[in-house]
């Protein structure tokens, strides 16, 4: 096991290394300074273009038919890595097996993003490939599965657990932008029969934290190293929610709950089995407002309203309003909500502080109330 995952360390370190391939403008560009030569070299410089143009071409196919093969042998790795944790054969290291499937769809993203593979891949190729992704998405939800319910692991990855929840995520959404809902659709359903495995992956770093006593492990920093890509989508869908119901609201063009349906259809159905339990309320919400804290440290109020506005208002039922029992949220609250205000004194968020100030505004009644009425904020504060 060991010797195969380092072969896939040695693949993604490699492809991590290779250059990108030049894009068709930069060989336009070489190709105008050639015929600037003159006359006489304007049948060569044609020549040239050509080539370059074609030389792009055909090394993006390669590209393309690197990837598709790449993602089919590393879904058969991830496969055997499943079998052998169901099977519990041979030694299995879980933090490293989370690991490299985490490093798996980040290679898969980082692939696409640099040579723009996918969206060149031929609609055979490219189904053939998000039918590989499905299986993909099956196979780490499987081991998130495995690894949390693991009766002989007593100190769960859970940095690893709760990396590998939001690289899944991340994918849903790069797949859906840039191929639509309807590839996107698939991976969803490869995860419904997962999802409760899922959420809890998602909020493992809050929920199973006071079972652990491993205090270096700051949930905090891990999320705002690895920030994940789909808390912006999250909070741009709620924005544009914001939009829709004021004047700012355009007939023209795609609104990003449309661009983004199959995440808000995954965030409908988590929200729903989040509500039964309140543990996972507070753990997810916590998570939340980690991130519309990192939102401000980056001046991005967007984020931050988007992210607060989610928790307070999509959440968190009418009942628990004040936050009564959920302590993590608490803690993060007290984070947050003296930057947000500090932050509004100084007037250094330019443009933001309209969002700023309604960010704020959804967080001061629980603010309040455990300041003046219930003194938990006291009491955390001599904690």
């Amino acid at each position: 096991m060991d010797h195969l995952l380092n072969c896939a360390q040695k693949l993604f370190e490699a492809s991590d290394a290779q250059p990108a391939t030049s894009s068709p403008k930069s060989n336009e560009d070489r190709s105008r300074k050639t015929r600037s030569r003159g006359k006489k070299d304007r049948r060569a410089a044609a020549d040239v273009s050509t080539n370059n143009e074609g030389g792009a071409l055909h090394a993006s196919e390669r590209s393309s038919c690197l990837m598709a093969k790449e993602v089919m042998m590393l879904t058969t790795i991830l496969k055997f890595i499943v079998d052998t944790f169901t099977l519990g054969v041979g030694c299995c290291d879980s933090k490293r097996c989370l690991d490299f499937t985490a490093a798996f769809i980040q290679h898969i993203l980082a692939f696409g993003q640099k040579f723009s593979v996918i969206s060149r891949l031929e609609e055979n190729a490219l189904k053939e490939t998000i039918l590989c992704l499905k299986s993909t998405f099956t196979f780490a939800l499987k081991l998130l599965n495995l690894v949390l319910k693991d009766p002989n692991e007593t100190l769960k990855p859970l940095l690893e657990v709760f990396n590998l929840a939001n690289c899944l995520l991340n994918l849903i959404t790069y797949i859906e932008l840039q191929f639509g809902s309807g590839y996107a659709s698939s991976l969803l359903t490869a995860l419904k029969p997962w999802l409760p495995d899922l959420i809890v992956a998602l909020g493992s770093g809050y929920l199973l934290r006071e079972t652990q006593q491993d205090a270096s492990v700051s949930l905090f920093e891990h999320i705002k190293l690895k920030f994940p890509s789909w808390f912006s989508v999250l909070a741009e869908i709620v924005l544009e929610e914001i939009r829709e119901t004021s004047s700012e609201a355009e007939e023209v063009g795609t609104s990003e709950s449309e661009k983004h349906s199959v995440l808000q259809k995954f965030i409908s159905m988590a929200v729903k089995m989040v509500a039964e339990n309140r543990s996972l309320t507070d753990a997810i919400g916590a998570v939340l407002l980690d991130g519309s804290a990192i939102g401000l440290e980056r001046n991005d109020c967007g984020l931050v309203l988007g992210l607060i506005r989610f928790v307070c208002v999509k959440l968190v039922r009418e009942e628990d309003r004040h936050w009564g029992t959920f302590d993590m949220m608490l803690a993060s609250l007290c984070r947050i909500f003296p930057q947000i205000e500090k932050r509004l004194e100084e007037g250094s968020s330019q443009g933001g502080q309209e969002k700023l100030r309604a960010a704020l505004a959804l967080l001061e009644p629980v603010w309040t109330y455990h300041l003046y009425e219930s003194g938990r904020l006291s009491e955390m504060e001599e904690e």
